[in-house]
């Protein structure tokens, strides 16, 4: 699900940032792997497929600093000395595109183990005062709290995730809920489309591998499907 429709004043707090930062920024939301579940840029296009062509993700020393640290940093405070001479290439090429300065920002997801949220903003011409840098700080963090650890699903949409798991039929979870057939339907269905599953079984399985439902006590036949 996109950013825009998850987070409530998104555009407000992107322009915000972009005020700040006129560069752009990147923002990778429950990061495994290398791999974010929500993802979004104000980059420039050609700097962000170049990015991808050449795999600079494994040498950008932004993000290698982001694998093993956490807090708020200016690029220039994070040390290069003993880096491969590609990420250096990575950064002397970033400021063809205005990146010259910038400030990256990461938090581990406590909810989740192994995975973390990053925020990595640039401009050409100064570096951030520290007001600035307090301020992208702040935005950051609305930005986590608004998605949160539920990747945007609902208590009542995790309600009705769970008593699938458990083997309830919809008419059985609207009964221990307390609401309408069809309420827990539209539960069911906007939780899907949040965790861009096909449908409700990939739905639960998404859910379990993310930890918004737990598999304890569920019956050894499995999910549900209604």
């Amino acid at each position: 699900m996109m950013l825009e429709h998850l987070v409530p004043g998104f555009q407000e707090v992107n322009e915000s940032i972009l005020t700040i930062a006129p560069s752009g920024y990147i923002l990778m939301l429950n990061v495994r792997y290398l791999t974010p579940e929500f993802y979004h840029t104000t980059y420039d296009p050609e700097w962000v497929e170049q990015y991808k062509l050449r795999r600079y993700t494994f040498f950008d020393p932004i993000l290698l600093w982001s694998t093993v640290n956490t807090g708020a940093r200016r690029w220039s405070e994070i040390n290069l000395l003993g880096m491969k001479a590609t990420s250096t290439r990575v950064m002397e090429q970033a400021k063809s595109y205005g990146l010259t300065y910038g400030a990256i920002f990461v938090e581990r997801n406590t909810a989740s183990e192994g995975e973390r949220c990053i925020l990595s903003a640039g401009r050409a011409d100064r570096e951030f005062y520290d007001a600035e840098v307090i301020e992208l700080g702040a935005a950051f963090q609305y930005l986590i709290s608004a998605v949160g650890k539920h990747a945007g699903i609902s208590a009542s949409e995790r309600s009705a995730l769970q008593g699938l798991a458990e083997g309830l039929n919809q008419d059985e979870i609207a009964l221990r809920d307390g609401v309408t057939r069809d309420a827990v339907k539209k539960r069911i269905e906007r939780a899907r489309r949040t965790l861009g599953a096909a449908n409700t079984t990939q739905a639960v399985a998404i859910a379990v591998m993310k930890g918004l439902v737990t598999l304890n006590d569920v019956p050894a036949y499995g999910f549900a499907s209604q």
